[in-house]
């Protein structure tokens, strides 16, 4: 069976500190999900991550097309812009 987020053990702590009022809202949330504060916690930091890791890549990779859609036009002005250097 391949590996899933529901069967992937989790195997790193990480101690976090909330507001009185996201304490609340996290219990809320954990009493009528039915499930501990510590897997709603767990569930919101790996989408966030996700989220952030996946927008980072699609950044770098839009980025990295620009850059290389613009190098023949930017070698071309700098080309020029050496001419005419030269002839002043």
């Amino acid at each position: 069976m391949p590996a899933t987020n529901r069967n992937l053990k989790r195997s790193h702590a990480i101690k976090i500190s909330v507001t009185p009022a996201v304490y609340e809202k996290l219990q809320f949330v954990s009493e009528t999900l039915g499930i501990t504060s510590a897997q709603i916690c767990a569930m919101a930091v790996s989408e966030y991550v996700t989220t952030k890791a996946l927008a980072f890549t699609s950044a770098q990779a839009q980025s990295e097309r620009v850059i290389e859609a613009m190098a023949p036009h930017m070698a071309e002005l700098f080309q020029r812009m050496g001419e005419e250097e030269k002839k002043c």
